[in-house]
């Protein structure tokens, strides 16, 4: 109102209060080094950020912020003259700092060590073929080329690096397959290999520097072939197994003239006799002899694809036993053998006990057990060497006859 003396005059003027617009934002965050974070703002008005460096817009309600250090964002949204501001503070983090061991080449399975330097925690992968995987320095062994990476945490950013093992010069080998031999028998072996083999048990090898070596054991044996090459070794074995099983025949034994015997083997899976012609069923573990004269039988006895043999005596005996006549003597008047003479006499009749010299002359003749030759002839005493005798002699009313060889020694 504005007046003046009596009078005045009036007008008016309507203010108008307006609410300044809402406006919400995120909260505080903290992303890694070069890495990004979403800034989002809830409001009904137009909002602008600022710095506007490091966004993907400021004139945008969420935009991404990529700062290079920690940085304060502001968030003002406007409306009728009235604005609303508020902020937040997106920290920038560091990596944790991780160093690896280079690259490197090994021979298969040998042990390698890898390292890892860091500010933060480690943690290896693949686990397979670590002796660690929490550790900064764990040892790899490995057959084929392996990568491993390392992840290093510092509780709020991982950075990760990689190693790789590989396989030096690989080398393949193989010593065959287990096998199996005979006892006595031989065995050719036979290594592949890329490179030079050498083998262990040479004792029972033809060659210890070669693929292909004669093996020739007598027991159960391992033998491991070694290729080598640029310092890396590998190494495979063969295990040969040795059939050691033989046949066992029974003791010698003896029967009389005209007698049978049953001949006996055993560790065998078939067996076959030899010679057959005095024997029933030579095919037989137990067959029936009937040898007229002293005999050495053979067995050939077969089990797991290997032959063994065996041998027994069946010695064929006479009624009134075997003729016994030494096979020297010393006619020098000492007293002892001084005269041949035939030692046993339990035969019923003597035909004749006849000496010859080397040149075919009858020196002795007698017809008497008691009778016995001196060494001498026509009286005069005869030379050092070989004479040759023959006896005939009657046992159980048969006539047997023998020949034989004896020395006289002066």
């Amino acid at each position: 109102t504005a007046g003046t003396g009596s009078c005045s005059v009036t007008d008016s003027v309507l203010v108008t209060i307006t609410s300044p617009p809402s406006l919400s934002i995120s909260n505080d965050t903290s992303i890694c080094s070069g890495s990004s974070a979403q800034l989002n703002a809830l409001s009904a008005a137009s909002v602008v950020w600022n710095p506007s460096a490091n966004l993907s817009c400021s004139v945008c309600n969420n935009p991404v912020a990529s700062p290079p250090s920690t940085t304060t964002f502001y968030a003002v949204a406007g409306s009728a003259g009235c604005v609303t501001t508020d902020s937040l503070v997106v920290t920038v983090l560091n990596y944790p700092t991780l160093t690896l061991s280079a690259d490197t080449a090994v021979c298969p399975n040998r042990p390698v060590n890898l390292n890892a330097l860091s500010n933060g925690n480690i943690v290896w992968s693949p686990p397979a073929n670590l002796s660690c995987t929490i550790c900064n320095s764990p040892t790899a062994v490995v057959a084929n080329t392996t990568t491993f990476y390392a992840t290093a945490n510092n509780s709020s950013c991982i950075v990760t690096d990689s190693v790789t093992i590989s396989i030096s010069n690989a080398l393949v080998l193989s010593a065959g397959s287990d096998t199996g031999i005979c006892k006595g028998d031989t065995i050719r072996l036979n290594a592949t290999a890329n490179a030079a083999v050498t083998w262990n048990s040479s004792s029972t090898l033809s060659c210890s520097a070669c693929n292909n070596p004669l093996a020739f054991p007598q027991q159960n044996t391992f033998y491991v072939a070694l290729a080598s090459s640029n310092d890396c070794t590998v190494s495979d074995s063969i295990f040969v197994t040795v059939d050691s099983s033989r046949v066992q025949a029974n003791e010698n034994d003896s029967i009389y003239s005209g007698e049978t015997i049953f001949l006996h083997a055993a560790n065998a899976d078939s067996v076959e006799w030899v010679p057959a012609g005095s024997l029933i069923n030579p095919k037989s573990f137990n067959p029936e002899a009937g040898p007229l004269v002293t005999t050495l039988y053979h067995v050939y006895g077969y089990k797991n694809g290997c032959r063994s043999v065996d041998s027994v005596w069946v010695f064929v005996k006479e009624p009134c036993g075997n003729l016994l006549i030494p096979s020297a003597f010393s006619p020098n008047n000492d007293g002892v053998n001084d005269k041949l003479r035939i030692l046993n006499k339990n035969f019923s009749k003597l035909n004749w006990f006849r000496v010859y010299n080397r040149w075919g002359e009858l020196v002795f003749e007698a017809s008497d057990f008691l009778d016995a030759w001196d060494g001498t002839y026509k009286d005069k005493s005869q030379p050092m060497g070989v004479y040759a005798f023959s006896v005939s002699f009657v046992c159980s009313g048969k006539t047997y006859e023998t020949q034989g060889n004896v020395t006289l020694v002066r």
